[in-house]
């Protein structure tokens, strides 16, 4: 390597937030306009981030009020709360930015989006490390990280106000916790921390859910370094235990500890399942027609509210690209020692149980956003780095000819949405008539 891992670091850094700063600029906040896939003029409230208009409701909620908002399904204003339902976490975080801001919609804009750009740093910092705890293999470690950050639809996340980027620290950092107590041992103070990870997570998202059976499988994964019984069940007590208070209240308002129910009825123009079947022709090609192939579309980068779409080519290129890194993540696992298999089994476990969501919620309504896949980035950004590895056969000079061309085409695509896409799709969709 020409420059120190720190330094390429450091670099793959900047990068990112420069790029996410410039998909912040160009990204419309609480403007009103015309969708491009609605084949329609007419006007909705708000074209940039999805969710973002309600996500921002919620935290100038908590700022007026000094109160949590209740989700109402009846509401009169239900487009504008019904995000309401969420766990406080995140909200609580931003809400100091906005009483900063007092009123100031551009100020409020950069604000709260700079927050998430700052969050999503965690996460590529986090990838980095617990990769090279993980495994020692520092090449892969600043790839993965590098990847992340150039994802174009990592970099919309982490330019718009949501509370998905902390939920990515959360689990991130679960997955360094873990790396620890692989390396070092399950002590309780260990297993205490993994529990205050997860029953954060749980505060911030009812997606933490799904780290429950990834920690189990961390504890059982490694014969050697498996945690005493009491200390593995303090762990999830831990984490229920500080989730709790949110729990009951869930329970008394919403009938519901996870608020899931409340969250369906939250759903706002959602296709019902049945219907979007009925649409599809079928049940075949409704999942592999349109939920298998917008999800692919989606993980790479569709913006706006799921209708701003890069050109078809792109998407058949990268899909080719992860494609080829699949089929090298193969061979290395051919390859791979037990200890790493043990590592590319967890990632593995944390892919299917944040995929198993995913179709829960395509089998109640079509939502086949990538973006919903994003809580397994680490798992993803590791399986990126070791199928260039594999396809390097292990040799550093061709992992970085292969992982470099693959991180500039990347850069090259984030210059070309930033720069030109976005400009003129919002551009477009703010002036209809």
């Amino acid at each position: 390597m020409l420059v120190t891992p720190q330094k390429l670091l450091a670099m793959f850094l900047a990068v990112y937030a420069l790029l996410a700063i410039s998909y912040i600029h160009e990204t419309p906040y609480r403007k009103s306009g015309c969708l491009l896939t609605r084949f329609s003029n007419e006007r909705q409230q708000d074209i940039g981030a999805p969710d973002e208009r309600q996500h921002t409701n919620y935290i100038r909620h908590l700022a007026k009020e000094r109160a949590f908002p209740v989700f109402r399904p009846g509401s009169v204003d239900l487009y504008e709360t019904y995000q309401s339902h969420q766990p406080p976490l995140y909200y609580l975080l931003a809400t100091p930015i906005e009483m900063a801001v007092s009123g100031n919609e551009t100020a409020e804009k950069w604000g709260l989006r700079l927050l998430n750009v700052f969050l999503g740093g965690l996460v590529i910092l986090g990838i980095y490390w617990g990769i090279k705890r993980f495994t020692g293999n520092e090449h892969v470690a600043l790839f993965s990280a590098g990847f992340t950050g150039l994802l174009p639809m990592f970099l919309a996340l982490s330019a718009a106000v949501t509370n998905d980027m902390l939920l990515f620290v959360l689990v991130v950092a679960s997955m360094n916790v873990i790396a620890v107590g692989w390396d070092k041992g399950w002590s309780l103070r260990q297993c205490l921390l993994a529990g205050l990870v997860l029953g954060l997570g749980l505060l911030t998202k009812s997606t933490a859910v799904l780290l429950f059976p990834v920690l189990l499988t961390a504890f059982l994964l490694r014969k050697d370094k498996r945690p005493a019984l009491w200390h593995a069940a303090a762990t999830f007590a831990l984490a229920i235990l500080i989730a709790l208070p949110w729990l009951i209240r869930n329970q008394q308002l919403y009938g519901d500890p996870l608020a899931i129910g409340a969250f369906q009825q939250a759903s706002v123009g959602n296709l019902p399942y049945a219907e979007a079947v009925t649409r599809a022709g079928g049940t075949l090609s409704y999942w592999f027609s349109y939920v298998f192939v917008l999800g692919l579309q989606g993980f790479w980068g569709v913006f706006g509210y799921f209708d701003v779409f890069m050109p078809p080519p792109v998407y058949w290129v990268l899909g080719f690209i992860g494609l080829a890194a699949l089929v090298g993540f193969l061979l290395r696992w051919s390859k791979a020692d037990a200890g790493e298999k043990q590592v590319h089994w967890l990632t593995l476990a944390l892919i299917a149980c944040v995929s198993a969501g995913f179709i829960s919620y395509n089998l109640s309504y079509f939502q086949a956003q990538g973006r919903y896949l994003y809580p397994a980035i680490f798992a993803l950004a590791s399986l990126a780095g070791f199928g260039v590895w594999g396809l390097a056969g292990g040799n550093v000079r061709r992992f970085w000819t292969f992982g470099g061309a693959w991180l500039g085409l990347l850069f090259v695509l984030d210059m070309y949405v930033a720069q030109w896409l976005l400009p003129i799709a919002f551009s477009a969709m703010e002036n209809c008539q």
